[in-house]
């Protein structure tokens, strides 16, 4: 106990337990993914003219049943290093890479939240991938919480798995799902029917929610910042010959101010690849203080002091369509693909959240610079003037051959998590009425 008081001191003074600091990969160790795959046995014939009964033979599907019950292979990798390729062990699963159209569909946010596993939504009691869904922790109720009747709650639920494994890991237990939607979870839990006996919602899981999801976008940079760095000495390997001159397939870099405005005039985004817009200008100084604030990516709540904004608060985010000819077509029988633009002093109102999420931009930038410069040949460019200058407006690219370098998809999807939990994209085209319109189904009229 002596020698183990000031070890224990020391720490606690160099990470107080209000701020909880990730460091380093792999920081909460996840198990090993098991693959169940044999292969199955040829099929047994069933013909009448067999010489014995099916029972005496070797391998039979009755006294054998499990070696004919299908298994499914483990999901390809992004990347499987060349010296892994050929260790097999003497699995039948062996790992393996993912083809280029893969990595492309991977690369795809979109495609990855509808490829998300199917979970059946308590309210609205619809099957919908577990992207689109909230997963919460059944757990003992805090002392004194009491239902919506005046009698005890058995259970509380609290929010579970928004963070990323690597921070945290998910709840063990008993779960249930709800659709990722601010408005249906306060109204269903003031008015609608308890989405599990004798449970409910504290009225302040929902503001800690909206918490979380935007901890998660950190995350997600902070992630990313990690695998470009670890990949930022072997850019040569994933860089492409155009007219005679190596190029690095970006994953995130600044429009200039002639750029951003010529977006904001057309409402247009032709950039290849792009995922979104992110607007961060960088955080003010404490008007009082005189410092600037220090960037917070704790799951615990921030208390700040709340001022007074000069101009009116911007839409946390907006589609723009990828060229103009949207914009002449309106009726395309097929749907054009829209960007979104976040406005990131709305979407992070907190000082301390946006002072992160500017500073992680900044580290991708510097990490992107430094592997564009390692496989460049070119001459430096010279200093920007004028409208050349960069602008606040970052964007995010992500394409099958930039998904060896970082995941952006997974920042993109996270993003996309705060849109739809923020009433932003369940009533824009709801022309099918399944969420709003049958009884037993419904947010609005269930309680008119």
């Amino acid at each position: 106990m002596p020698r183990f008081l000031p070890r224990l001191i020391k720490r606690l003074t160099e990470q107080p337990l209000s701020e909880l600091v990730y460091s380093g990969k792999n920081i909460k160790r996840t198990r090993k993914r098991i693959s169940f795959y044999r292969p199955i046995p040829n099929n047994t014939s069933f013909d009448h003219g067999r010489p014995q009964s099916i029972l005496l033979a070797g391998q039979n599907p009755i006294t054998n049943s499990r070696s004919y019950a299908p298994h499914k292979r483990l999901p390809p990798r992004v990347y499987l290093a060349s010296s892994r390729q050929h260790r097999t062990g003497g699995h039948p699963d062996a790992p393996r890479a993912m083809t280029d159209e893969e990595r492309q569909w991977w690369s795809s946010p979109y495609l990855r939240m509808l490829a998300s596993p199917i979970r059946h939504c308590s309210y609205t009691r619809r099957h919908l991938p577990s992207a689109f869904l909230l997963r919460f922790g059944i757990t003992r109720p805090s002392p004194g919480l009491q239902g919506k009747s005046g009698k005890a709650m058995n259970c509380q639920l609290v929010p579970d798995g928004l963070e990323h494994p690597k921070f945290k890991r998910k709840r063990a237990g008993r779960v249930l799902y709800l659709l990722c939607w601010r408005r249906m979870l306060e109204l269903s839990n003031e008015y609608g029917p308890p989405v599990y006996p004798r449970g409910q919602i504290h009225p302040n899981t929902f503001d800690h929610i909206g918490h979380l999801l935007r901890v998660r976008v950190l995350q997600e940079l902070e992630l990313l910042a990690e695998q470009m760095e670890s990949w930022v000495h072997k850019s040569a390997q994933h860089s492409i010959t155009i007219d005679g001159e190596r190029h690095l397939p970006p994953i995130l870099r600044r429009l200039t101010r002639d750029e951003f405005q010529s977006v904001r005039d057309t409402g247009v985004i032709p950039y290849e690849n792009a995922l979104a817009v992110l607007v961060v200008p960088p955080v003010n100084r404490d008007p009082e203080t005189k410092e600037k604030p220090q960037g917070s990516m704790s799951t615990l709540p921030i208390v700040e002091k709340v001022t007074k904004r000069k101009r009116p608060d911007l839409p946390i985010t907006t589609l723009h369509p990828s060229s103009a000819k949207s914009l002449s077509t309106p009726e395309a029988p097929l749907a054009e693909n829209r960007i979104p633009l976040y406005n990131g002093a709305s979407m992070f109102p907190l000082r301390a959240q946006r002072a992160a999420l500017h500073s992680l931009l900044t580290r991708i930038l510097a990490v992107e610079r430094q592997a564009r410069t390692s496989v460049s040949t070119s001459k430096r460019a010279e200093a920007a003037q004028g409208d050349k200058k960069a602008s606040h407006a970052f964007v995010l690219f992500s394409d099958g051959a930039s998904l060896l370098r970082g995941d952006s998809a997974a920042v993109a999807i996270a993003l996309w998590r705060v849109r739809i939990f923020e009433n932003l994209d369940w009533e824009d085209d709801n022309s099918d009425g399944w969420l709003l319109q049958k009884k037993f189904l419904s947010v609005d009229k269930y309680w008119q």
